[in-house]
């Protein structure tokens, strides 16, 4: 199973936006970017179908509450 084939099949994946910051602050200094550029440069490196959350454990309980199962990438 890969992420495409997964959201092609219907699954939701949602990722951590603090998280992400790690990678926003390596794209803005490899690019010179800053701010919104930045950001919209670091998230053409998220995959397609990928949803960031503001935060991610905060999403993990809200799903739970749903009914859904989490996976731990890594």
């Amino acid at each position: 199973m890969t992420v495409p084939a997964f959201v092609a099949a219907g699954g939701i994946i949602l990722a951590c936006h603090l998280a992400f910051q790690e990678v926003l602050s390596q794209v803005a200094r490899e690019h010179a970017l800053q701010g919104g550029a930045a950001e919209a440069r670091a998230r053409t490196t998220v995959l397609p179908g990928v949803i960031l959350q503001p935060s991610g454990y905060f999403a993990v309980l809200r799903a739970q509450q749903a009914g859904c199962g989490d996976m731990l990438a890594g």
